[in-house]
Formats: structure tokens, sequence, C-alpha cells
């Protein structure tokens, strides 16, 4: 039931966008019926020909209708690049920088969220401009600079293992996620992009006193080692 219910999608679909021309090709075929019926078959195929055309020209102007519209959302959709770049470097707010570049004749406008994903959960920016909530405006051919400080999310005390305290420098890895939701200038939703950092935090070990001897117990971040992305087409929740 399921599969043939699927299989007449089409069909309806054609028909509710296309009722006249529905209409007409009904009406065509109960004329070739009743010419048929009444042996005139010269009228019969005429009536058939006649459908034909009906169809062909139905289906023609619904493809020049579709590609015209494709052409407009086209036309309306900026062109965007973006970057995000985690400087090496000792920085204690661990800044990171963002550079969107509109390559388009046309505005842009994109909502910024970042979170980052650390051993007891997920975090990200709640109430700024790297929220989700808040319009960024990019120009026309402009390039839009940014940044934002990811100690703000993360806090400055993060688990270390003696594993990762071995290597050289004390040093951890967490997924940063960068995603931008983009509209056109007059609001209408285009794309989103997405990607996602693996970037190493460097920084200071902590020890706590304990009884018999030191426990390691957080990194303090002191600033970014290597960053890398990974592409991803799954989108924030």
């Amino acid at each position: 039931m399921d599969n043939t219910r699927q299989g007449l999608d089409p069909v309806l679909d054609f028909v509710r966008r296309n009722r006249v021309a529905t209409a007409l090709m009904v009406l065509v075929v109960v004329s070739m019926a009743i010419a048929t019926r009444q042996q005139n078959f010269a009228a019969a195929w005429i009536y058939g020909l006649t459908a034909l055309a009906v169809i062909w020209y139905t289906m023609e102007t619904a493809r020049i209708r579709a590609q015209a519209d494709d052409d407009a959302r086209r036309a309306r959709t900026p062109i965007l690049k973006f970057v995000v770049n985690f400087p090496k470097g000792d920085s204690e707010d661990l800044t990171a920088i963002v550079r969107v570049r509109n390559y388009s004749g046309r505005l842009a406008i994109i909502r910024v969220t970042v979170r980052a994903s650390l051993p007891d959960g997920v975090v990200q920016f709640t109430e700024d401009a790297y929220s989700g909530k808040e319009d960024w405006v990019v120009w026309a051919f402009e390039t839009w600079r940014a940044h934002f400080p990811l100690a703000r999310i993360i806090g400055h005390a993060l688990p270390l293992s003696m594993r990762q305290l071995a290597t050289v420098g004390p040093t951890v890895t967490i997924p940063v996620e960068f995603q931008a939701a983009v509209y056109n200038s007059t609001g209408e939703f285009q794309y989103v992009f997405r990607r996602e950092y693996h970037v190493d935090i460097t920084g200071a070990s902590r020890f706590r006193q304990v009884e018999g001897g030191l426990e390691l117990e957080y990194l303090e971040p002191k600033g970014f080692g290597d960053a890398w992305p990974e592409i991803s087409v799954r989108n924030f929740s």
C-alpha cells in the first residue's frame, strides 16, 4: 500500500501544480473515448495528438519555471568564504580569529555559533555574537573580521592525564565547532557552513597536595598549539 501511494505521489503533485492542464487532458481523453465509441477514429487521433501536445507543453512550462526559480534563488545567494585561525603562541584568553569574505555582489547576513567539547560535556557561547542569536552583516565584496576568546567557555582549568603530561609540554586537544547560518538580504535562509577544528591547548600543569605526595589536577591554558579542521555535514541540533 505504501509503495503504491509513493508511486502516485508524483502524479498527485503534478495534478496539484497544473490543475488547468490536467482538466484539459481529462476533457481530451473523454472526447477520445466518445469518438472511439462512435467509431470516429480520425477525431480520436486528433484528440490523442492534442492530449500529447498539452502534456508536453505543461511539462516543458513546469521545467522552465523551475529553472527560472532556481536561477533566481542562486542570484540571491551570497558566496562566502570562512576562515577560522587559532594562532600559535601565548594567549591566556585563547583568542581565535574569524574572517568572512563575501565574494558576491549581494549583502549577506550570518548567525555564528561556537561551541567546544570537553570531557564533562559541551559548552558554548550563550549571550554574545557567537551564540547564534546575533546577526552579522557582511557587505558585498567586503571582509568581516572578528575574534572570540575560547577561554570564556572552556574555563581556565582543563582536566589533564599523566599521558598528556608526558608529551612535549602538557597539552589537551579539544574539538571546537564553528557554524554559520547564512541568509540573504531579505532574511531568507540560504545554507549552513559548519566545520569542526581539533585544537591543541598548551599551558602549565597544576598539582594538588595529597597524602603521600602530589596528584595531577588540571591544565591551566596559556595558548594554542596545533589546530586542524575536520569537515562535517552534521548541523547543530
